[in-house]
């Protein structure tokens, strides 16, 4: 078959006419002068939404008291490192890919690798530590409040970023590798590689998923016991209220657990590979999923912020009015963390609530509790 391919090619050249091989050399031209723009263009809007997207989940935290929580502190937390990425490493990273050369000196170089390692570890192990966040906050909410202090707050996002530090010391001070065409390249150690993308993505991808898995059973356990309650006379509209529940619950899961692996691991498979098979993977392969990987940090913001109802809040009262927060905290809508308990009232019975799942990635969760006990 190639030796076909390659005959009858050699066929069309050899009769094509001069004109032709104008018309072919600047097309090729067009697409050789475009192809860079657009990738450049397209990786610097990347660039711009880590940074605006994230900055403006900082932002929030820091005007809105409303959003003082400790859950929203690891969010800040997160926002931090995808910050670092999009202002620290993705810029360099385009001009190193882009122009074929480092031009920003030895140190530099190192330094900006460590800084790729560290803020990118420190933003999956933040994922990770939300996901814990959020599993006590739904499955033990009246103990959230005694486990999770302000203090071990602090102290478990010290933690991240000290492990983030530690795993990206921990190859050795010769991070990089200056070669003729003065690219700033990973030098990979199999041993380093593997400990720290079991440190870094494996073990806290292991942990999310089951803490997210035992969540959706959850849901659906409650789920179960709602229908069970459900009479024949119950409508149909009740009976697709309780379907769109469960699969806007399927939903957020799938979205959260989506966007995470689908960004991270085919670096962290494609990184393994390469350590013990170095040509096995092309430079534009691993020039993609690395990319894809810092994509993340674009899509955290939109995922942890904008489908959470206090943050949307937050930013609608922003877009409203630029020179000040909306004073009104009268408004039930944005008056903090529903925890899902209606008011008991003078009821001498306990009231419950139905789960329905809302979100699980803000404060705005209802459980299947008592509200008050007579």
């Amino acid at each position: 078959m190639s030796s076909v391919s390659s005959t009858e090619k050699e066929t069309n050249v050899s009769s094509s006419t001069p004109a032709e091989k104008d018309d072919g050399e600047r097309e090729n031209l067009h697409f050789v002068v475009w192809k860079p723009a657009l990738i450049g263009t397209t990786l610097s809007v990347l660039v711009v939404a880590a940074v605006v997207g994230n900055l403006l989940i900082c932002i929030a935290v820091c005007r809105d008291k409303r959003l003082w929580k400790k859950s929203y502190f690891f969010m800040v937390s997160l926002a931090v490192a995808d910050l670092l990425i999009g202002l620290v490493v993705m810029p360099f990273a385009i001009y190193n890919d882009m122009h074929g050369h480092w031009i920003f000196g030895v140190s530099f170089c190192n330094m900006w690798i460590f800084s790729d390692i560290m803020c990118s570890t420190a933003s999956i192990l933040n994922l990770c530590v939300l996901a814990i966040d959020r599993y006590i906050h739904i499955r033990k909410p009246f103990q959230y409040d005694e486990w999770v202090t302000s203090a071990r707050t602090a102290g478990v996002i010290a933690t991240v970023w000290v492990v983030a530090i530690l795993v990206a010391s921990a190859h050795g001070a010769k991070l990089h590798s200056m070669k003729d065409n003065g690219l700033c390249l990973f030098i990979i150690n199999p041993a380093f590689v593997v400990v720290a993308s079991a440190i870094s993505f494996y073990l806290p991808s292991i942990f999310m998923v089951t803490l997210y898995s035992k969540l959706f059973a959850h849901a659906r356990y409650h789920a179960n016991i709602i229908r069970g309650s459900i009479t024949p006379d119950t409508t149909s509209v009740v009976r697709k209220s309780y379907i769109r529940q469960d699969l806007k619950a399927a939903f957020t899961l799938a979205v959260i657990l989506g966007t995470f692996l689908g960004c991270w691991l085919p670096f962290f498979i494609a990184i393994i590979i390469v350590a013990y098979c170095p040509t096995c993977i092309s430079p534009t392969t691993s020039k993609v999923v690395t990319w894809c990987g810092w994509l993340n940090s674009c899509l955290n913001p939109i995922i942890y912020s904008v489908f959470n109802t206090e943050f949307r809040a937050f930013f609608h009262r922003m877009l409203c009015s630029w020179k000040s927060v909306h004073p009104d905290v009268s408004d039930t809508t944005n008056a903090g963390p529903q925890t899902g308990f209606r008011p008991a009232e003078n009821n001498v019975y306990p009231t419950f609530s139905r789960f329905t799942f809302s979100t699980i990635l803000g404060s705005t969760v209802s459980y299947d509790r008592p509200a008050r006990l007579a």
